[in-house]
C-alpha cells in the first residue's frame, strides 16, 4: 500500500509541477488608459511610458543618468537625480573575475581565433517603448 501511494504522490507532484510551469509568467503590468510623465526636478520630461511608475522606482536615461522617483501624482512622475552611471567601470572585471580569468587561461588555455581583441556586436532595441503614446 505504501508503494501505490508513493507512486500517486510522485505522479500528483509531476503533474503540478507541469501545470505550473505552463502558467504563464507574471510580468510588468501596463497602464490601458494613458501613459505615464517622468519629469526631472527642472521640469524636463525625461520619458513617458506606460508602465505603471511608482515612488522609489528608478530609470535610467540613455544617457546613463539614473533617476528615482520620489513623487507619483495622477499621470505625471517626479524624478530626483541619482548619479551619473559609468558603464565602463561597471563592466569591467572585478579582483576575483580577474583571477579566474588567469587560472582559466593557465589550466585551459582558451584561446579565441579573433586574438585578444576580438569585436563584439550588441543589438538592443525598446521597440515597444520607442514611440511617443
Amino acid at each position: 500500500m505504501a508503494k501505490i501511494g508513493r507512486k500517486h504522490l510522485l505522479k500528483v507532484t509531476l503533474f503540478l509541477l507541469v501545470f505550473l510551469l505552463a502558467l504563464p509568467a507574471w510580468g510588468e503590468t501596463e497602464r490601458v488608459d494613458g501613459y505615464f510623465t517622468l519629469i526631472d526636478g527642472e521640469g524636463r520630461i525625461i520619458a513617458r511610458t506606460a508602465h505603471q511608475v511608482k515612488k522609489g522606482d528608478q530609470y535610467l536615461t540613455s544617457d546613463n543618468i539614473l533617476y528615482r522617483v520620489e513623487e507619483v501624482k495622477e499621470d505625471t512622475a517626479h524624478l530626483r537625480f541619482v548619479k551619473r552611471v559609468n558603464l565602463e567601470a561597471a563592466a569591467s572585471l572585478s579582483f576575483f573575475s580577474r583571477i579566474k580569468k588567469v587560472i582559466t587561461t593557465l589550466f585551459w588555455g582558451e584561446e579565441y581565433v579573433q586574438g585578444k581583441n576580438r569585436p563584439i556586436a550588441i543589438y538592443h532595441t525598446h521597440s515597444d517603448e520607442s514611440y511617443v503614446p
